[in-house]
């Protein structure tokens, strides 16, 4: 790896780790900025003091907390009622051509882990068949590659296969 892959490689991961603080940061300075805007409109319906702690105090953080309560809760149906990470996985998928054929560690790993050896084992148990034999061979340059060729890759998926080359709309 060459250094301005490194370079590229560093300011992506740095970049990841601001977008994953941002979300949460952005939704936390939203609620604060709503808390302390819809207390001055609410502000009259409070004492001056309550228990000797002043009552803006009070209200913002409690206007704070029901906001964030709102959010919560709207994250939550958004997830477990309408189930909208399913589409987001998919499309984050579709729209990452290295994700369609390009193999990940873990699914390297699954292929030479187990089911390189089941292949093999079957092929030793029936020396005859070629199907099984091409199926191992190609299971086994793809490992080597490191993807699946396009010239190989299902008919009906073609569609996803995208490189550099090309581009998405």
């Amino acid at each position: 790896m060459d250094d301005k892959e490194r370079i590229r490689g560093f300011l992506n991961l740095q970049y990841t780790k601001i977008k994953s603080l941002a979300a949460v940061g952005s939704i936390i300075l939203l609620a604060f900025n709503l808390a302390l805007s819809i207390f001055s409109y609410m502000e009259f319906r409070f004492p001056k003091y309550i228990f000797f702690i002043p009552s803006a105090w009070l209200g913002v953080a409690s206007i704070f907390i029901l906001i964030m309560l709102i959010i919560w809760i709207s994250a939550h149906i958004y997830v477990r009622v309408f189930e909208m990470y399913r589409t987001e996985k998919s499309a984050e998928m579709m729209f990452n051509p290295y994700g369609i054929y390009a193999f990940s560690p873990f699914q390297e790993a699954w292929f030479r882990n187990y089911h390189l050896p089941i292949l093999k084992a079957l092929a030793k148990e029936h020396p005859d068949d070629q199907e099984l034999k091409d199926a191992l061979q190609k299971v086994e340059r793809w490992l080597h590659l490191g993807y699946i060729p396009k010239d190989e890759y299902p008919e009906d998926l073609k569609k996803y296969y995208i490189t550099k080359i090309q581009r998405r709309v």
